[in-house]
């Protein structure tokens, strides 16, 4: 049993992590954006949108055009829309399409799709608390700081609550991981 305590422990410290933090799963509904064929043109003849939206494509015109892709990840065409038809495509890669009308080649347009920004693992609070305790048998030093990858060179004095032995500090920080180390007295430097 004793050589399953470290297990144990180590079990139960990585889950206590994952109940800390805040996965972000993004928005579930994709978006359906339209274009207009009319005029001899398409309309909006540039549009943007995301990973997963689709685009439906009517035409309004008299005249039979197509919706068909010249570039990009994947392709696309319409095939032939007499007034009034429509077709939808879902786009699923990133990147730039540009598409013109197969039958009128001086019809163009461009899409470009974005992929969704990565989710942030882990969102906390922008005050950040630091404190600090000296360890058993040691005394309690003259004055505590704090120096960390936001800025190495500016110290932030911890205050001592007398009461409780305990030295702390509060920072806004952005967000972020962050490398710091307590200064204790003048000279010692320790990574928490």
């Amino acid at each position: 049993m004793n050589r399953m305590k470290p297990v144990l422990l180590a079990s139960l410290m990585l889950l206590s992590m994952f109940a800390a933090m805040t996965v972000y799963v993004g928005d579930s509904e994709a978006a359906t954006e339209s274009v207009d064929i009319q005029g001899f043109a398409f309309s909006p003849q540039s549009l943007t949108i995301q990973v997963g939206d689709s685009v439906t494509w009517t035409n309004q015109d008299s005249a039979t055009h197509t919706a068909t892709s010249t570039s990009g990840p994947t392709s696309f065409d319409s095939g032939s829309l007499t007034n009034g038809q429509s077709f939808t495509f879902v786009f699923n890669s990133a990147g730039g399409y540009d598409y013109r009308c197969s039958i009128h080649t001086s019809m163009t347009a461009t899409i470009i799709v974005r992929a969704p920004d990565p989710p942030p693992v882990r969102v906390r609070d922008p005050l950040t608390h630091f404190s600090w305790v000296p360890e058993n048998g040691e005394t309690q030093p003259a004055n505590v700081s704090l120096i960390g990858e936001w800025d190495w060179d500016t110290h932030t004095d911890l205050t001592l609550n007398s009461s409780t032995g305990v030295w702390a500090a509060s920072l806004n920080l952005s967000e972020g991981m962050y490398c710091y180390k307590f200064v204790i007295g003048e000279s010692d430097y320790r990574f928490d």
